[in-house]
C-alpha cells in the first residue's frame, strides 16, 4: 500500500495541522477547558487514522508483501517510538523497559508516544484486510472494518472493567483495531474526498463547505456533551482513545466521523497556510514533541500568574499565546531533528 500521489497532498497536510493544534491545545492542563477537551478529544485522534485510509492502497495489498509492508512501517513507526521512549524514561532499567515494550498508554504514558505503535498495529491489520479485500471483493473491507471497530470497542469495555485496567492490552491492540474501522472509512471516503478537492477550486465551494463545517462541529460539540454522561475512566472527564475510554462507542464513533469530516470541509480554505502544511508534514514530531514543550510553557507562565485564576477572554489569549509558544518550539525542533537526526521522524 502507498499513497495516493508521490506529491504530497495539501489538504491532507492541512488536516493533519489542524488536528496536532487540537492535540496541543487539549494538552494544556489546568489552562484549557474540559468542555473544550471533551469537545476536541471526540475526533482529533480519529482523524490521523482516518487520513491514513486515505492515503493507503489497499488494493495493492498481498499476503506476500505483507511482510515487506510491516517492516518498512516499523521503521517509519517503531524505531521512533522506542527512540523517543528511552529518551523521555526517567531511568533505564528492566522494568521500564518491559513497560515501553508493552506499547500502550497505560503501561507507559510518557509524552503520548501510544500513538506510533497503535498506528503500527492498525496499519498492519488494514493491510491484510485489503488482500482479503482484493482477492474476495465486494464489501469485504468494510465488513472486516467494522467488525474489527466492534471488536475493539468491546476489548476496551472489557479492559475498563477488569484488573486489565491497570496495564491495558498489549500494543493498544483494542484501539488499534478502532482506528481500523477509521482507515477503512477514510479509505472507502477517497472518491469523496476528490470531489471535495476539486469543489475546493472555487470560492463559492469553500464558502458552502466552511458553512457546512460549521454545521458539523456544532453538533460534534453537542454529542460530546450527551457522551459526557457515559464516561467511565475515573481519571478523565472527557473521551480519551489513548485510554480505549470512549463513552458510549456509537456515539464515539459517530461524533468522531463528523468532527472528520468537518476539517476535510475546511481544509481547502486553509491550503494557503504553509505553517499549517509545514507542521501537518511534520505532525509525526508534533506528536512526540508537545508534551514536553506544552509542559515547560505552562511551567514558565506558573512561575508568573496564578493560571487557575484566568477567566473569560484572558484565559483564551493565554491559550493563544502558549499555542503559538509550543507551535515554535516544536517547528524548530522538528526542522533540527529532521536535518541533523531523521531517525527520530521515521525517516531514515
Amino acid at each position: 500500500m502507498g499513497a495516493l500521489k508521490k506529491k504530497r497532498i495539501e489538504e491532507i497536510d492541512v488536516a493533519k495541522g489542524l488536528g496536532i493544534l487540537l492535540v496541543i491545545v487539549g494538552h494544556m492542563d489546568g489552562l484549557s477547558s474540559d468542555v473544550w477537551k471533551q469537545f476536541a478529544a471526540s475526533f482529533h485522534m480519529p482523524l490521523f487514522f482516518f487520513l491514513s485510509g486515505l492515503l493507503l492502497k489497499p488494493e495493492n495489498a498481498s499476503p506476500e508483501g505483507f511482510r515487506s509492508f510491516a517492516g518498512h512501517k516499523a521503521r517509519r513507526m517503531l524505531v521512533p517510538y522506542f527512540l523517543w521512549a528511552l529518551i523521555y524514561a526517567p531511568g533505564i532499567e528492566w522494568k521500564q523497559l518491559i513497560r515501553i515494550a508493552y506499547g500502550n498508554n497505560r503501561a507507559y504514558g510518557e509524552a503520548g508516544l501510544w500513538f506510533l505503535p497503535t498506528l503500527f498495529v492498525a496499519e498492519c491489520v488494514y493491510y491484510l484486510i485489503g488482500a482479503a479485500a482484493k482477492k474476495r471483493g465486494g464489501a469485504t473491507d468494510i465488513v472486516l472494518g467494522t467488525v474489527c471497530g466492534a471488536l475493539g470497542g468491546v476489548m476496551s469495555y472489557v479492559m475498563l472493567r477488569t484488573p486489565l485496567q491497570k496495564v491495558g492490552w498489549p500494543f493498544s491492540v483494542d484501539i488499534a483495531l478502532t482506528a481500523v474501522f477509521f482507515m477503512m472509512a477514510g479509505a472507502r471516503c477517497k472518491p469523496l474526498f476528490g470531489r471535495l478537492r476539486e469543489k475546493g477550486g472555487s470560492a463559492r465551494g469553500r464558502a458552502l463547505m466552511a458553512g457546512a463545517a460549521a454545521l458539523l462541529l456544532i453538533a460534534v460539540f453537542a454529542l460530546s456533551r450527551l457522551n459526557m454522561r457515559f464516561l467511565t475512566d475515573p481519571q478523565y472527564t472527557r473521551v480519551v482513545m489513548a485510554r480505549g475510554s470512549y463513552g458510549l462507542y456509537p456515539l464515539f464513533l459517530l461524533g468522531a466521523l463528523m468532527g472528520t469530516a468537518a476539517v476535510l470541509l475546511l481544509t481547502p480554505s486553509l491550503t494557503g497556510l504553509r505553517s499549517l502544511r509545514f507542521i501537518g508534514r511534520n505532525s509525526l514530531l508534533f506528536m512526540c514533541l508537545n508534551h514536553l514543550f506544552v509542559a515547560m510553557t505552562t511551567g514558565l507562565l506558573a512561575q508568573v500568574t496564578d493560571v487557575g485564576a484566568l477567566h473569560g477572554p484572558v484565559r483564551v489569549l493565554t491559550v493563544l499565546v502558549v499555542l503559538a509558544a509550543v507551535t515554535v518550539c516544536c517547528s524548530l525542533t522538528a526542522w533540527v531533528i529532521d536535518r541533523y537526526v531523521p531517525v527520530l521522524s521515521g525517516k531514515s
